[in-house]
């Protein structure tokens, strides 16, 4: 009896597991992400947006504007000098202000959302002021789900600001864009 039990008990996993799986919708998201180097937007300890910055974001919130159904996270980042709870309020600030500015060349705020990391998560190492700086950014997250058009939108910012470390390098204000492919799984009526 005890063991016809434990095989009820299984099938009913089983049959569960298969409901759930059927409930699911693969879905494919891509995260296209423009890292801006904080020191070129931002002065030290400051979340006011230096003049330089405007037309840099100007020609993200253009982009954005062309794509209406992408939905944006802005990611703020600090590195590890200072206080800890300081640094976290930093970054949130930071993402604050550059959603701001790209709310205010028409990006629909509510496509927006901002997030502050503070030093929690670091590129590189924090030992040296080359690694501090380039753990200074602010990232504009652009979450795509047309992978046609997807593409286009990715072409648009690298014409912009070129792709990877080298396209960062070739501008004054320093902006990295990769582009990240993630698989989700997405289940309903759990």
């Amino acid at each position: 009896a005890m063991r016809q039990a434990v095989a009820n008990s299984e099938a009913a996993t089983v049959r569960r597991e298969q409901e759930i799986v059927q409930g699911a919708r693969q879905q494919t998201v891509e995260v296209l992400t423009v890292s801006f180097k904080s020191d070129y937007l931002f002065a030290t300890d400051s979340a006011t947006l230096m003049p330089g910055a405007q037309p840099e974001l100007q020609r993200v919130a253009d982009v954005l504007r062309q794509y209406p159904e992408t939905n944006i996270q802005i990611a703020g980042h600090t590195d590890s000098q200072g206080n800890e709870v300081y640094n976290q309020q930093l970054s949130e600030r930071r993402a604050q202000a550059v959603r701001t500015a790209l709310v205010g060349m028409g990006v629909d705020p509510s496509r927006v959302t901002t997030i502050g990391y503070g030093e929690s998560r670091p590129i590189v190492g924090n030992d040296t002021a080359s690694g501090r700086q380039q753990n200074r950014r602010v990232e504009v997250r652009v979450v795509l789900r047309d992978p046609p058009r997807d593409r286009l939108l990715f072409r648009a910012f690298v014409l912009i600001f070129g792709h990877g470390p080298a396209g960062a390098q070739k501008r004054a204000v320093a902006a990295e864009v990769k582009f990240i492919l993630r698989s989700q799984v997405f289940f309903s009526g759990i």
